[in-house]
């Protein structure tokens, strides 16, 4: 007879996907907030390392020159070539080899498509980024709010209930919330239209992956996966962000649900006292 098949039991391996193996935990996974400097500000966890801010400040500038300077330049400098725009131009000159000539061709169109590829996924990652963090100021708002109006005025409650959320809007900073699109979706933009002119004023296969690859790192800069490490994950939990939100939203549909069943029951105890009465 063949022998029994043991099944295994090593932890980690018993559950054959994550998500069966954090709700036998009993936590659930959720979808992280991914961050970056200015959701940092917002949020009003500003380093307290003025070394640290002023970095991140020249961030915010590197980001909103570089862009516009690099196309200047790489304007200019199409300018005085006798090429065109574009891939249009497929015989090399006379003093270029045909080889590098149409390395230099193929990579460009290459990383070109690659660039706007990865432009869209991350500008579609950042916009849901950016959803979930604007839901998560509004609802703790939105929570502090309803329990200063579940209390009664002049009790001692009701102004620990108001200094909190007075507390809460002191430390947080819309704006920069709603700079984020605009700083990085600019960016994002202009760096598209750099990346064909650098592509198309290259001069060897070398240039072109120095300047795409130059170029991804400049509209990734502001990113909690930046190379630059001004924003670690302890600065951002972005799971632990994402249970909160969780929890958040949790809590307003028990607070709303609870809400609906005490105006539910009292109204009909209101309807019942009219029927009963003569």
């Amino acid at each position: 007879h063949d022998a029994p098949q043991e099944s295994c039991t090593t932890p980690g391996l018993t559950y054959p996907t994550m998500k069966q193996a954090l709700e036998k935990f009993g936590r659930t996974p959720v979808d992280p907030i991914e961050g970056n400097i200015y959701r940092y500000w917002a949020f009003g966890l500003a380093s307290p390392v003025l070394f640290v801010t002023s970095a991140q400040f020249a961030v915010l500038t590197i980001q909103v020159l570089a862009p516009i300077a690099i196309g200047i330049q790489a304007a200019r400098q199409l300018q005085g070539n006798t090429f065109t725009i574009g891939f249009g131009d497929w015989d090399p000159k006379e003093d270029e080899a045909s080889l590098d000539f149409y390395m230099k061709r193929i990579l460009a169109f290459l990383f070109l498509f690659c660039f706007v590829a990865n432009a869209h996924r991350l500008s579609q990652s950042d916009s849901e980024a950016w959803r979930k963090s604007y839901h998560l100021l509004k609802l703790m708002q939105e929570r502090l709010e309803m329990q200063k109006k579940s209390v009664s005025e002049d009790t001692r409650a009701y102004m620990k209930a108001n200094e909190n959320l007075l507390d809460f809007r002191k430390s947080v900073a819309p704006l920069w919330l709603k700079l984020d699109p605009i700083i990085n979706g600019t960016a994002m933009v202009v760096c598209c239209l750099d990346m064909l002119l650098l592509m198309s004023a290259a001069e060897s296969p070398k240039d072109v992956v120095f300047d795409a690859l130059a170029l991804t790192f400049l509209f990734t800069l502001d990113d909690l996966s930046s190379d630059l490490g001004l924003l670690s994950p302890t600065d951002w939990p972005s799971q632990d962000l994402g249970h909160f939100l969780a929890e958040q939203i949790e809590a307003m549909r028990t607070s709303y649900a609870q809400k609906y069943m005490e105006h539910s029951v009292s109204a009909s105890r209101g309807s019942q006292i009219q029927v009963d009465a003569p």
